[in-house]
């Protein structure tokens, strides 16, 4: 049998300055403690004075081990279920008018899809 999951993952941005800015960066997405994908974007510009800009990445959320994966299949298949993900993102924002880019710290937070 073959399955395949993508997740759809929204960050919003906020970017007061007056200035536009980029954001690149990578997000990883675990099942429990299990590794299931990751996606590199970016650089994104993000327009000035936006309150937020949400930066949209889909990421392939497919490469669970096998004993996650009959969870997640029979989650999907039995019941309509909220399975939870947890999203970890790194950032580096850049741009403006000097172009210097920050790099953020790793943000880890879970949500679900």
């Amino acid at each position: 049998m073959n399955y395949r999951i993508v997740l759809g993952a929204k960050v919003p941005v906020l970017n007061p300055n007056f200035f536009r800015s980029q954001i690149s960066g990578n997000l990883s997405v675990s099942f429990y403690d299990a590794a299931a994908g990751w996606k590199d974007f970016g650089p994104e510009v993000v327009p000035p004075r936006s309150f937020p800009y949400d930066v949209r990445a889909k990421v392939d959320a497919s490469n669970l081990p096998g004993k996650y994966t009959a969870v997640v299949i029979g989650c999907c298949l039995n019941f309509p279920r909220r399975l939870i993900f947890f999203l970890t993102a790194a950032f580096k924002v850049g741009g403006g008018c000097c172009g210097v880019g920050r790099e953020w710290p790793e943000f880890r937070g879970g949500s679900g899809f």
